[in-house]
């Protein structure tokens, strides 16, 4: 927890220049998109799948009270 204090700010400039870079470069551009594209069609997915609430019905009468 005390890293993600000191990490964060330093990522600032970092994630400012990928993204200025991102942006004058249409190649560059492209590749973000088909990676976003990419992780949306497998790593995404997964991860909903896996915090999924349970909605199972159960009736009041078993509920713990």
């Amino acid at each position: 927890r005390t890293a993600a204090k000191y990490l964060w700010p330093a990522q600032v400039p970092v994630r400012l220049g990928l993204e200025l870079v991102r942006a004058s470069l249409p190649p560059v551009n492209r590749l973000y998109v088909k990676l976003g594209e990419r992780l949306a069609a497998t790593q995404f997915p997964q991860q909903v799948k896996r915090t999924r609430a349970d909605t199972s019905f159960t009736p009041v009468k078993q509920l713990a009270r």
